[in-house]
Order: structure tokens, then sequence, then C-alpha cells
């Protein structure tokens, strides 16, 4: 528990023997240990104004605990493991229709319990390593000190979160919402599905889309002009290896799946110098970045990125 300066911990959570515990069980303590020294600024300097917002504190503490225990402990590839352990987890709840958005209007204090789940921890958790990525290192951690430094000692709410990330872009020339764009993660439950297709009729064009996405399709959501909004972007001018008609050799699709082990991670990113162009590349994932495959040949082919010309698109998250 993080009270004021003095943490508390139960036994079973701070007593350990290298010698006799396991690696789990180490990594388990160390996780908790950072997790708590967290919320001595993210929880006690500045505290969430009221409970709707509890999963800032939260959120940031259990993305914590991976950042810090990967700093301590760098063989232990926990900003991987971070992938599987709170991503690809809060994956599931969140993709069911009994979710719930992440900020939420708490009306009685008989409420309050609800929030203090899975989906303040790790989607909180998940979407503040989202944000650090698109903003960037730098310009990330310039926000949370101004944000820290700005309300120490005092109670915020997530806008005074997002002006002081808007104002560290600013600060790089970059003039973006933050708060536009977190409130379409934060104010509505779940994610969106992105589908990439070759256009219909349109040569060496595809469409890009997102939808929100739900494991039963059939699920009626009650705010349905907020939930199932649909993206459309309209991409051309891009190489890419084609083939024409329906002649696909089904063999050549599934040995790269059956004759290669693990799975591609596939990343769409902002062009660096071209304007309103996105590459869209994968390559294969691995939680130990520095392990040597035997098989280099066949197993860490990187794909050649595809940048895309964004013609024509409405953005809406």
């Amino acid at each position: 528990m993080e009270n004021w300066g003095l943490s508390v911990f139960v036994e079973q959570k701070i007593l350990l023997d290298p010698e006799v515990s396991s690696f789990s069980y180490q990594m388990d303590l160390t996780m908790v240990v950072v997790h708590e020294i967290c919320h001595q600024w993210l929880g006690d300097l500045v505290t969430p104004v009221w409970w709707d917002d509890v999963w800032i504190k939260e959120g940031f503490a259990h993305y914590f605990e991976y950042v810090g225990s990967d700093f301590l402990f760098p063989k232990w590839n926990m900003k991987q493991r971070f992938l599987t352990d709170v991503l690809h987890e809060v994956m599931l709840l969140d993709g069911m229709a009994t979710s719930h958005p992440i900020s939420e209007e708490l009306f009685q204090v008989a409420d309050i319990h609800r929030v203090f789940d899975w989906i303040s921890y790790k989607k909180g958790a998940a979407l503040i390593r989202m944000l650090a990525n698109v903003m960037g290192q730098t310009a990330f951690q310039r926000g949370i000190n101004d944000y820290l430094v700005t309300h120490e000692y005092g109670n915020t709410a997530r806008d005074d979160l997002w002006n002081s990330f808007s104002q560290a872009m600013q600060r790089e020339g970059k003039d973006i919402s933050i708060k536009e764009v977190m409130d379409g993660w934060t104010l509505q439950m779940g994610y969106p599905v992105v589908t990439i297709s070759k256009h219909e009729s349109l040569e060496n064009t595809v469409t890009i889309s997102q939808e929100h996405f739900l494991y039963d399709t059939d699920a009626k959501i009650h705010h349905h002009q907020l939930f199932n909004k649909r993206t459309l972007l309209c991409c051309s001018g891009f190489q890419a290896m084609q083939r024409e008609g329906k002649d696909i050799s089904i063999k050549e699709v599934m040995d790269g799946w059956t004759l290669q082990m693990g799975y591609p991670v596939v990343t769409i990113s902002k062009h660096e110098s071209l304007e309103n162009t996105v590459t869209i590349s994968q390559e294969h994932f691995l939680y130990d970045t520095d392990a040597k495959i035997h098989h280099h040949q066949l197993y860490n082919k990187r794909y050649r990125p595809v940048q895309i010309q964004i013609s024509d698109y409405t953005l809406v998250m």
C-alpha cells in the first residue's frame, strides 16, 4: 500500500532468498515494489480529483512495473512481456460487450470498487505505453515531469494530464491535441479492428478501414453512434508484390507459417519525410531481441516496408 513515504507490503511480497526463490517470484516481487514506489509520485504527490480517473495512477504504476523492472533487470525482457501479460490479456476483456470505458462517471460511493479492475490497470498501462510511443520518449518524459511539477500536492483530472502532454509536443513544434486523441480511447470502451484490403475497382489501391471490435458480433451496444464509427482511408501509389486474378499458391502462403517458428509483428507508422504517407512493415517477433536464431536466413526475414500515399481519408478515433 502506497502510504505517504511509507509503502507497506505483505510478507510474501517483500521477503526474498535469491538462492531459493523462483524466477517468477523474483519478478513478481520486483514489479510490486516498483508499482508502489511509482505511486509516491502518481497517486500521492499528484492525486486524481475523483475515482473516475483512478486509472491514471494505476495505469501509470502498472506501466512502470515493466519499465522499471526492465531498467533493473534488462535480461528479463520486460518490455516484450508487456505485450502478452498486459496488452493481449486486456484485449480479451475489452473485446467483450460487457466491458466499460476506462473513464466512467461514478455517482455513488458504492460504485468505487468497480473501477479497480483489469480495465483500469491493464488498459490504462497499454494506453500509456501507446502514448509514449506516439509522442517519443523525450516529449513523454517532459510531459510527465511538467504534470507532476505543476500539480504537486494537488488534485487533477485527466484533462490536466493531456494538457501537459500537448504542451510537451508543442515544444517540439508539433501542434497535436493529446486530449482529442486520447478521449477516443478513454471515454468509450473497446478498441478498433483495422482491415487492409485491396480496392475492388481501383488499381494499385488499398482500403484501410476500422470499426469497433467485439467478440459477440450480435451484441447490442447502447451507444451505437459512439462505438460503431467507421474510418476509411483510400490509399494509392504503393509498390508491392501483387498477383493478377485469383491464381494464389496456398502452399506458398502456408509455408511461411508452417516452416518457420513464431509470428510477425506488423507496424504502421507515419513516414519520416514524405507527407501524407505511412509505412507498413512486418518482422519476426521475439521476446529476446538478442536471441540467435539457428536458421537465420529463414526466420529472421525482414519484409520490405510498403509505403502508402494517403490520398483521401477521414479519421475517427
